[in-house]
């Protein structure tokens, strides 16, 4: 139901299919991160190690933390459709 009292006929997705998108959502942030980490690979050798450390540490959890709380936000998922 919704907060209309309107019955939905939609069912809920299962533990397989959601693992599923797990992986996928994973896989497709980890080569994100590769690329990411490729591209900047000529940049960051120009730097300090200290430097360079905190660069890979700041990028990593903006890859793995950052990305997927950004695309639930914009997309809202996980939340009710209330405006």
């Amino acid at each position: 139901m919704t907060g209309d009292a309107v019955v939905l006929d939609v069912q809920i997705a299962q533990l397989p299919v959601r693992a599923v998108s797990a992986i996928i959502d994973m896989t497709v942030i980890f080569i994100g991160y590769l690329l990411g980490l490729m591209l900047w690979a000529t940049a960051l050798s120009q730097l300090d190690e200290a430097l360079t450390i905190a660069f890979l540490i700041m990028f990593t959890v903006l890859a793995f933390v950052g990305y997927p709380v950004a695309i639930e936000t914009a997309t809202r998922a996980g939340r009710s459709a209330r405006s």
